[in-house]
């Protein structure tokens, strides 16, 4: 980035918890590692699938169905793709709230092209930030031009990474 000072060290700071949060709702999930206990609808009688609102799922503690903790052996899940399916059976009913779950979820740590990710940002926000609303410029033989961003205002290639992790519910 061209820093030789540590002027900037709180801006960055500050750019960087901004932009993780960004990134964070725009793929519509957290990424750090988390515990979660979660209540799920049970919208179909012959519904017997979960996905958990956060993943990947890094262990599950338990599934209750109805206010009755399930064993081990009657539930199976796929944690990368963050699927708890349950057995059929006469506790399971079709209503709000009977399902919960407790689990883990999240990346420790966090992967190295969501981090770049947000490099790339942090770093064109700190080059720009005194050239807001300015697409190009010329002083003398010195001239620049922002790159070409995305409809969602992003560069291309940081796009191109983050959509990876988008929540597929979105």
């Amino acid at each position: 980035m061209g820093i030789t000072t540590s002027d900037d060290d709180a801006l960055i700071n500050s750019l960087i918890t901004d932009w993780s949060d960004w990134v964070e709702s725009y793929c519509g999930r957290i990424f750090a590692l988390a515990t979660y206990q979660e209540k799920y609808d049970v919208p179909f009688e012959w519904q017997n699938e979960i996905i958990l609102r956060q993943f990947p799922a890094e262990t599950i503690n338990w599934v209750q169905v109805a206010g009755v903790t399930l064993d081990v052996d009657e539930w199976h899940y796929d944690l990368e793709a963050g699927i708890v399916k349950l057995p059929y059976t006469n506790r399971w009913l079709k209503a709000r709230d009977q399902v919960e779950i407790k689990y883990q979820a999240g990346y420790s740590p966090i992967p190295d092209r969501l981090k770049l990710a947000i490099k790339k940002l942090v770093m064109l926000d700190h080059r720009d930030r005194n050239y807001m609303g300015i697409e190009s410029a010329k002083l003398g033989d010195y001239s620049f031009k922002k790159g070409k961003l995305t409809d969602e205002g992003l560069p291309r290639d940081v796009q191109l990474i983050l959509d990876q992790f988008i929540d597929p519910g979105l």
